[in-house]
């Protein structure tokens, strides 16, 4: 990777100015983390069902009960 590239990328991405040092540092303490949100990501998930399921309107569905 072009590290001036990377460096123009993180600066117009973040507005904000980082050198190559510091842009290599954080890469490289981040690494790690990376790996195991890429091994996350490739889970197949498809037939494991949330426990948790956000439904906000419940509260206001109609009932047969009324």
């Amino acid at each position: 990777m072009n590290t001036s590239n990377s460096i123009n990328v993180w600066n117009d991405l973040l507005d904000v100015q980082v050198t190559a040092e510091r842009l290599s540092e954080n890469l490289e303490a981040y690494k790690e983390i990376l790996q195991e949100i890429r091994k996350l990501r490739n889970l197949d998930l498809t037939d494991v069902h949330p426990c948790i399921i956000f439904e906000p309107m419940t509260p206001y569905r109609q009932t047969d009960k009324e």
